[in-house]
Formats: structure tokens, C-alpha cells, sequence
């Protein structure tokens, strides 16, 4: 989502398709992975890079309640959805397809279909077979689990805007 500009610099014709997830389950998967040592890299050189665009883009106060993997994913999640956002509303790419995983996870097969179609490809069942079987939840949803502390302060907007939280 960072470098959609760039994407479309190098490929201004490109198809996208834009899949938004439920932030809190973003966070608790970024948890995860940063908690093993498979998310930051070499001396957190990820999260040095996201502490910059930050403070860049509005969102530095908020590194302050970043005190957790959990709360470094969620604020991660949120400068990426709303990056995206900002970058379609001031670009509206010609092609381009918004999906959430909620309803790839849902109906794999309907939702494949519809993304061959708006890249106009010919259906092809042994995809559609395999998404059937093959994408499924691998963890828990957000509802299923205790919502961490500091997360309204980090995402709350953005998880309500975007129909996550009521």
C-alpha cells in the first residue's frame, strides 16, 4: 500500500486488487510473526522505516502507545489502509477491484471468480477447486478473541469506518 504510486509509475495500466482485513486479526498475525522474529528484520529495520513514515504522515504521536507487537501491528494496519485510501482518492485507478478477506474467506470460490473476471481471465474450475478447499481462516476472527488494550486509541476510527467495530 506504501508504494502504489510507484506500481502504477512502473505500470500504469496494472489491474489491482485491493483486499482489506479486519486490523485487530492483522495485529494479532503481525504478533505472531514479530514475536518469533519474522516481521521487523535485521535490528527492526522495518519497524525504524514505519516509525519514520509516522512521524511523516501525521501518525508520530501514536508511536508512543506502541508498546506491545500487538499495538506496532495495529498501527502498521492503519497507516496502510489509510495510505491505500488516500493514494485511490487522489489517483482512481481505471482498474481496480476492492475486496475484504472476510468475504474471500467466506465464499473463496465466488470471490475468485469475481476477481478472474475483473482480470479478465477465462474461469477456470481447477482455480475455483482450489480455492474451495485450499483458503480457509487460519486463526481465529477478531470477534473470537479479547480486543488488546490501546486499540480505540491507535485504530478505533478506522476500524469503525471501515465497518469493523460498531
Amino acid at each position: 500500500n506504501y508504494r502504489l504510486g510507484f506500481l502504477m509509475g512502473l505500470c500504469p495500466d496494472a489491474s489491482l486488487i485491493n483486499i482489506t482485513r479486519h486490523g485487530v486479526e492483522v495485529a494479532f498475525s503481525i504478533q505472531q510473526k514479530a514475536n518469533l522474529g519474522h516481521w521487523y528484520g535485521e535490528k527492526d529495520r522495518k519497524w525504524t522505516l514505519l516509525c519514520e513514515y509516522a512521524w511523516s504522515n501525521g501518525y508520530g504521536p501514536l508511536l508512543a502507545r506502541c508498546t506491545n507487537p500487538f499495538l506496532k501491528g495495529l498501527l502498521e494496519w492503519r497507516m496502510s489502509v489509510e495510505a491505500a485510501e488516500k493514494f485511490f482518492a487522489a489517483e482512481a485507478p481505471a482498474k481496480l477491484v476492492r475486496l475484504r478477506y472476510e468475504d474471500l474467506i467466506a465464499d473463496p470460490t465466488v470471490t475468485c471468480g469475481r476477481m478472474l473476471e475483473f482480470l479478465g481471465l477465462t474461469r477456470d474450475d481447477a482455480v475455483l477447486r482450489f480455492a474451495a478447499e485450499e483458503v480457509k481462516r487460519q486463526n481465529p476472527a477478531a470477534e473470537q478473541r479479547e480486543t488488546p488494550a490501546g486499540t480505540e486509541e491507535i485504530a478505533g476510527t478506522t476500524l469503525r469506518r471501515l465497518g469493523y467495530w460498531s
